[in-house]
């Protein structure tokens, strides 16, 4: 069975500006990469409560996977 590693990270957006990170794991923010996961938190994503799933494939670190929950 392999591992699997998982990281908490924040993306939020307000009325007036886009999505930005709020929060990054560590190895997110040495390779200056956070900004990939407020580019895969985009889209229309209006309702709450519901979750997205999102894969980010060829980013310096590898790919990544990330569940995105709205409320």
């Amino acid at each position: 069975m392999s591992e699997i590693h998982c990281w908490q990270f924040l993306v939020s957006r307000s009325q007036f500006l886009g999505y930005r990170t709020v929060v990054a794991p560590d190895f997110m923010c040495q390779a200056n990469i956070t900004s990939l996961l407020a580019k895969s938190a985009e889209g229309d994503l209006n309702y709450g409560n519901t979750a997205y799933y999102r894969e980010i494939h060829g980013s310096k670190i590898g790919d990544l996977t990330g569940l995105l929950s709205l409320r």
